[in-house]
């Protein structure tokens, strides 16, 4: 999607955005439209290249005596003609609200003989269309600025080859969109397509035909549906402790086209649960975590210290990249590969994140170390460091990358000027990913160093340590 596009998308975002107070109910309406536009259109898309019939022009008994069983057979849910989104984007009803919430519940219920129920239950209705906070008109209001906007957002045919990819990208493009006053909240489900792409190369092994993948922290399934790219044929895992944000995450499976047995996505906390473990061990883990946890310390107390290795995890404070790489030590299947976005403090300070080093360089799982340009992710403006883990691998050397430099501005949707957050360059990360696949030290970039080393430099990580750079 080009930026002249993006950049209209965005001014038609804005208009809907004057009617909502929350950001957060702006995204779980929008992106929940956007889901039933995308279901609608992929029945109609069905019936007309497979049958040859124009779907919304069939009466409700015709479709469901005719094509109820073969819509269900192929897609999994089912919606009458006058459920569909090109029907009801045009109601004048005055019960617009009432409406579309019977018909969320529909679509689930129709769910129920199928495989996907696992994924549809809540995932529509869930969302409250007649909630008693706002007045009825300001909510048919609302309702009808969602549906005018996502008509307009997707300019696609049905029957158009390029429909689901232009709904996929539209999806991803309008979760950038959620930036409210702090990029934190933005950070809890979106990884940039770059960074994404990158820890997604990362972790490409031939060798692995079918391997099993999750992401702990997975947000909206931005990275973890990168990594599926790369391995088609894989079953993929996702957990966030964010039941809403579970929510974009299925959506966001089910627009770019997985099958039902193909994902799951678990609301939990990896912190505090071991329900994660159950579909372990996995052969891939890719994970985006935000700095900090949004547990309490109640919560951390009492988290399993078994789980975390014995390390006196109370003393990681809410860091939750330090327990997402806990989570991967124990989950890592043997010849596993892991990609982790961590920060700065635990690759050099001492006491607890010390000690964990220790404990990822005496069982040789660090593979590679990679230092990012700050200011490319949401939540901060901090360098997140790439850290590569291996389980049983041999080589006795770590690879350390500096890649601080592989970064150029963005131009922001609403001022045309120089955006807020960086972005990797496309020749950044091709110039990673080969010196990270094979093995390279280039002055000034890359260098391997011996584990021995390591040890006696106090465990230390940072990517400084090791690269000099070029003043």
């Amino acid at each position: 999607m080009n930026y002249s596009y993006r950049a209209f998308l965005y001014q038609k975002f804005l208009t809907v955005s004057d009617l909502f107070d929350n950001p957060i109910e702006l995204r779980d309406w929008l992106l929940t439209f956007l889901f039933y536009f995308f279901l609608s259109s992929s029945i109609e898309d069905l019936i007309l290249t497979d049958k040859g019939v124009v779907y919304q022009n069939l009466s409700d008994q015709e479709a469901e005596e005719k094509y109820k069983d073969f819509i269900l057979a192929s897609k999994g849910y089912f919606l009458l003609p006058s459920e569909l989104f090109s029907q009801v984007s045009k109601s004048a009803d005055e019960d617009l609200d009432v409406r579309l919430q019977t018909i969320f519940e529909n679509i689930e219920r129709n769910t129920a003989t199928t495989g996907w129920l696992k994924h549809f239950n809540g995932l529509l209705s869930n969302l409250d269309l007649s909630a008693d906070l706002i007045t009825k008109d300001q909510r048919l209001k609302k309702i009808k600025a969602c549906l005018q906007f996502i008509a307009e957002a997707n300019p696609a045919p049905i029957g158009s080859y390029n429909l689901q990819k232009s709904l996929s990208e539209t999806f991803n493009v309008l979760l950038k969109f959620f930036r409210p006053k702090s990029k934190d909240l933005l950070g809890q489900y979106i990884t940039p397509k770059k960074i994404a792409n990158l820890l997604a190369g990362l972790v490409v092994d031939k060798t692995k035909q079918n391997p099993v993948i999750c992401d702990p922290a997975c947000g909206g399934g931005t990275l973890l549906l990168a990594v599926k790219e790369k391995y088609p044929k894989s079953i993929v895992y996702g957990q966030d402790n964010n039941s809403q944000i579970c929510r974009l995450a299925k959506m966001n499976c089910i627009i770019h086209g997985l099958a039902s047995w193909e994902f799951a996505i678990l609301t939990d906390d990896l912190i505090t649960s071991d329900n994660f473990f159950l579909n372990g061990p996995y052969d891939i883990i890719v994970a985006d975590p935000t700095i900090y946890t949004n547990l309490d310390e109640t919560d951390l107390i009492f988290a399993n210290q078994e789980r975390f290795m014995g390390l006196k995890v109370a003393d990681f404070g809410k860091r939750l990249d330090a327990f997402t790489v806990l989570f991967t030590m124990q989950a890592l299947a043997s010849g596993g590969i892991a990609a982790i976005l961590v920060y700065p403090g635990l690759l050099h300070k001492d006491g607890a994140y010390c000690d964990l080093r220790k404990l990822l360089i005496e069982e040789n799982l660090v593979d590679t170390v990679i230092c990012l340009p700050s200011n490319v992710v949401f939540h901060t403006q901090l360098n997140p460091q790439v850290l590569v883990l291996k389980k049983n691998r041999l080589d006795k050397q770590v690879l350390f990358i500096d890649a601080s430099k592989e970064y150029s501005p963005v131009r922001d949707l609403e001022t045309n000027k120089t955006s807020v957050l960086d972005s990797l360059t496309n020749e950044g990360v091709a110039k990673i990913q080969s010196v990270y696949h094979n093995r390279e030290s280039q002055p000034s970039f890359s260098q391997l160093v011996n584990l021995d080393l390591i040890k006696k430099n106090n465990y230390l990580l940072s990517v400084a340590s090791y690269v000099s750079r070029l003043t």
